[in-house]
């Protein structure tokens, strides 16, 4: 019996730095649905699921999504790490891919290569987040039921349970994990929104693409020929580092 892989794409609309961004328009489309018509793409059979917040704002993103006939999931607000075990276990995924939905240029090819990688490998989990090399927005996790499950039962620290992947990453040991890289590193470009300067940075670009079918290297031209600049100054993983100066602090 083959291994049931999902997409669960998290998401919600209650964001502190971009309320509502999940139904903000790439062009003409709600940022979600561009993300999910990009993830159809992926080759793999894969049952791709909306995982959001049981909060009053998310009937909003619920209603859009089962209009779109996207499958939810509604779980807790902040333990978003309990929210993707009991999605993962309500529809007896095997793998899982983990999506966020403020990266709606997320790379279809890159996913496959990814998802390649932990079928043909017996890696618990597969990413290229760890040696960073792909821009932000274009990052990719995979893993497995029981490595989640794991997580699940022996995290302890908030941003553990606010980011889902974190116990994984500080417990190496006690995973098989795998990075892969791109040959060139693009790690200084950042296509993911957190902020109203994130989704202006993110349709000027996409005013120069015109499809859906682009990939993330298509971007970086657009982004090089046209001298286009994000007005916004973060740093990667800024909600995850923040998070984590929080936890620091209480000890």
């Amino acid at each position: 019996m083959e291994a049931k892989i999902g997409f669960i794409v998290q998401a919600r609309m209650g964001s502190t730095r971009l309320p509502g961004k999940s139904l903000m328009k790439i062009g003409d489309k709600e940022m979600l649905l561009f993300l999910i018509e990009r993830l159809e793409m992926v080759k793999h059979e894969k049952e791709i699921v909306l995982a959001t917040t049981t909060s009053d704002l998310d009937d909003y993103l619920v209603k859009f999504a089962t209009q779109k006939g996207l499958a939810v999931f509604r779980g807790s607000e902040n333990n978003v790490l309990e929210r993707f075990f009991l999605c993962a276990k309500k529809f007896s995924f095997d793998i899982i891919v983990r999506i966020t939905a403020d990266d709606p240029f997320k790379d279809p090819n890159v996913i496959e290569k990814a998802l390649n990688i932990f079928l043909e490998n017996e890696f618990e989990y597969v990413s290229n987040t760890i040696q960073p090399t792909y821009p932000e927005g274009i990052d990719i996790e995979i893993f497995s039921f029981e490595a989640l499950e794991k997580s699940f039962n022996e995290s302890t620290k908030d941003y553990e349970k606010q980011h889902v992947t974190p116990f994984i990453l500080d417990n190496d040991a006690l995973f098989k994990s795998f990075n892969f890289k791109n040959e060139k590193d693009y790690s200084q470009f950042r296509l993911t929104c957190d902020y109203q300067e994130d989704l202006d940075f993110l349709n000027k670009i996409y005013s120069h693409l015109n499809c859906n079918t682009f990939t993330f290297k298509d971007v970086i031209d657009v982004i090089n020929k046209n001298n286009i600049l994000n007005e916004k100054d973060t740093f990667r993983n800024e909600g995850l580092l923040k998070d984590k100066e929080k936890e620091n602090e209480k000890h």
